[in-house]
């Protein structure tokens, strides 16, 4: 068969995903740990996404959306961090009530916000996450922060998993590998949720609420 004449099959991935009627935020990990510039895992340009979420934070306080931080935190000796942390030994600088767990004023919670402490990449893993959501309705997941190829990819495939629809903003999540971070946008919006910008995710609620 003459190659001009092959007929390009449908994409078996990417169906669009619509928001549902409660969306919360997911702030992962937006903490001193990871924005500091002395920080252990500090992203040059974290400061641009950071601002970019503190939009999207502001947004969904007017209009009454839940909020949810995370934070990494450990104990001094490690052993709750198991394996990720033989892994990833810098983890270990996230100790429980140091200055790297710790949120700041940027994009930190209000008295509103529900905070979770999580040992691993997933927000879910080992967390109330889930049944907090439940409890409040929610039934779709917007996730900012960091890293694309890490954190924000274990939750939100943890997210679709859990029955939420998932939202990732490109322009508020980041990695300190610029490749990972395209690779793993473009792979959550093949198969787990919807990849859009927080101008696009500022238009979809206003509009949920009228």
């Amino acid at each position: 068969m003459n190659q001009s004449n092959k007929v390009e099959k449908p994409s078996v991935f990417g169906n669009f995903l619509a928001f549902g009627n409660y969306p919360a935020l997911l702030v992962v990990d937006l903490i001193e740990g990871f924005v500091a510039e002395d920080a252990p895992f500090y992203t040059p340009g974290i400061e641009a996404t950071c601002q970019n979420v503190s939009i999207l934070i502001d947004a969904f306080r007017e209009h009454n959306f839940p909020i949810v931080h995370t934070t990494v935190e450990y104990q001094e000796n490690g052993l709750d961090g198991g394996i990720f942390v033989e892994k990833i030994p810098a983890l270990r600088k996230l100790v429980k009530g140091s200055r790297w767990t710790q949120f700041p004023d940027q994009v930190a919670p209000d008295s509103r916000g529900n905070i979770v402490s999580k040992r691993y990449a997933s927000a879910f893993f080992g967390t109330h996450l889930a049944a907090s959501l439940t409890a409040q309705r929610v039934d779709s997941l917007v996730i900012v922060g960091v890293s694309t190829s890490g954190c924000v990819r274990a939750s939100a495939i943890d997210a679709l998993q859990y029955g939420y629809r998932t939202i990732v903003v490109a322009d508020c999540v980041i990695d300190i590998d610029k490749e990972a971070h395209q690779v793993n946008l473009r792979d959550i919006q093949r198969k787990y949720g919807e990849v859009i910008n927080s101008e696009q995710v500022l238009e979809i609620i206003s509009l949920i609420i009228q």
